[in-house]
């Protein structure tokens, strides 16, 4: 260490380029900082957020020591000062990383108590809330808190908490967008006649069924079913489909889909979709037969 300096470029650019890239750390993790205080407090914490927190600590700890080594070694003296505070720096992140590694700091518990503050306190509204990263990024308490949502939230969080928790896989779309799309598709669902106790099991399930109701369908009830719940007739395009919504939480398939090769009728942007008596009943969309008639 002590010929360390006489063994350095002579150079004078090199050295120069060593003083500012000591001088500039500081600046770049205070922005880093700051831009970070602003994603949290728009978006709360999350453990990718917590483990850059982390880094950013460590890169302003580095950013002080690099100053304070430059104004001691103002005239001379510097890249002495400098190693000194690496050496310094250097048992101080390994102790971090350390206490990092035990199990006493549960990033995933820290980042879902946080979050699940903001949905309570109102900062985040129910259908915005990012349930799918509860369910895959923030491990164990993640999910315990997730199935807490789907058992004791409001009537929202408990349908999108377990939306969320019967994902196989995790989406690849961005949650809030999927969101938007999912409400649109709740916006083109029409239930004849209306009743409220059926459209949130129905718009459960096409939260589920992503393909369904991209444009107009309408879903017809039948009256109670053989065994309990409700019979419904659901239909997009020319396609119909008997569901039975035996509970809030459960839409059964009770058929293969019904379609005629060749649709007798072509509906439009937003078809009249009716019942009339067929041999049993059959559905008419504007007027005409569509798939087949059923008891």
């Amino acid at each position: 260490l002590r010929n360390a300096d006489a063994q350095m470029t002579s150079a004078r650019v090199m050295r120069v380029a060593a003083w500012v890239l000591a001088l500039v750390i500081l600046p770049l993790a205070g922005f880093a900082a700051v831009s970070m205080g602003l994603r949290l407090n728009q978006y709360g914490l999350a453990p990718e957020r917590l483990w850059g927190l982390v880094a950013i600590a460590v890169a302003c700890a580095f950013g002080v020591a690099y100053w304070a080594a430059l104004l001691r070694g103002w005239k001379a003296g510097w890249t002495a000062q400098i190693r000194q505070a690496n050496l310094h720096l250097a048992a101080g992140v390994a102790v971090l990383a350390l206490l990092l590694a035990l199990p006493i700091l549960d990033f995933g518990g820290i980042a879902t108590r946080n979050q699940i503050d903001r949905l309570n306190n109102g900062k985040v509204n129910a259908e915005e809330f990012d349930y799918t990263a509860l369910r895959w990024d923030f491990g164990d308490a993640g999910r315990k808190a997730l199935a807490r949502l789907a058992q004791s939230g409001t009537a929202t969080q408990r349908k999108l908490a377990k939306a969320a928790t019967g994902q196989m896989y995790r989406p690849l779309w961005d949650w809030n967008e999927a969101q938007l799309k999912v409400r649109a598709r709740w916006n083109n669902l029409k239930l004849q006649p209306a009743n409220a106790a059926l459209r949130d099991p129905l718009q459960a399930w096409l939260t589920e069924e992503r393909w369904r109701c991209k444009q107009a369908c309408t879903a017809i009830d039948l009256g109670p079913g053989a065994k309990g719940g409700r019979r419904v007739v659901f239909v997009e395009g020319n396609s119909v489909e008997q569901l039975l919504v035996s509970s809030p939480d459960v839409v059964e398939n009770m058929g293969d889909e019904a379609t005629v090769p060749t649709p007798a009728a072509t509906p439009g942007a937003n078809p009249r979709v009716e019942l009339r008596p067929w041999t049993g009943r059959s559905v008419y969309v504007d007027g005409k037969p569509v798939g087949l008639p059923f008891q």
